[in-house]
């Protein structure tokens, strides 16, 4: 007999069991048969929970952004930290992802490059919203003086892709590039 298991627990197996499975075959030569095979059970189920492999996929991309915007987010609610110091206790990318190798090899494995540009725009949409409130937050309190604090938190959190998505660079040298820039842009902004 089929064991019936809460909708949510279903869905994190089969989210679970496709990411092994995108991870040992690549995203392209993955179906959902695959997917219903590594996890004993039908394709039929495979499909109550997900429209499509994309659909997985899509889901896969959110639940890992989400992973690597957590403890960013997290820093950022200690609105009375000044921004120099938040900024100097984000945790950097390299570290972050490399804490979850599943979902670091998917995403940084072969045939990958378009997936970690697609989770790299994901994870700025988190983080967006969050900067621009802190940004918003710090500047009723005295401590920053921005005329956009919208605009600021656009060109902050998505103006690093360029750096970030850069293959020519180390992840090392991305960190220190990016903090270099945040530190001198937003020296001018600081209310001593």
């Amino acid at each position: 007999m089929r064991e019936i298991k809460p909708m949510e627990v279903r869905k994190q197996e089969i989210l679970e069991g496709a990411i092994k499975v995108f991870q040992a075959k690549g995203y392209y030569r993955t179906s959902i048969s695959d997917i219903a095979a590594s996890l004993n059970i039908s394709q039929g189920l495979c499909y109550r929970y997900f429209k499509s492999k994309e659909e997985i996929f899509e889901m896969a991309v959110d639940v890992y952004a989400q992973s690597i915007a957590d403890p960013m987010i997290s820093a950022m609610n200690r609105p009375e930290t000044r921004l120099p110091e938040l900024i100097k206790s984000f945790p950097d990318f390299a570290n972050m992802e490399q804490e979850n190798t599943g979902f670091y090899d998917l995403f940084h494995g072969q045939e990958s490059d378009s997936f970690h540009d697609s989770l790299s725009l994901k994870i700025c949409g988190k983080l967006y919203s969050h900067v621009k409130r802190l940004l918003e937050e710090q500047c009723k309190a005295g401590m920053l003086q921005l005329r956009d604090p919208e605009t600021t938190a656009s060109f902050l959190v998505y103006g690093q892709l360029g750096i970030l998505l850069d293959k020519g660079l180390s992840m090392d040298e991305k960190n220190k590039r990016i903090m270099h820039f945040l530190e001198t842009i937003l020296s001018e902004t600081i209310s001593h």
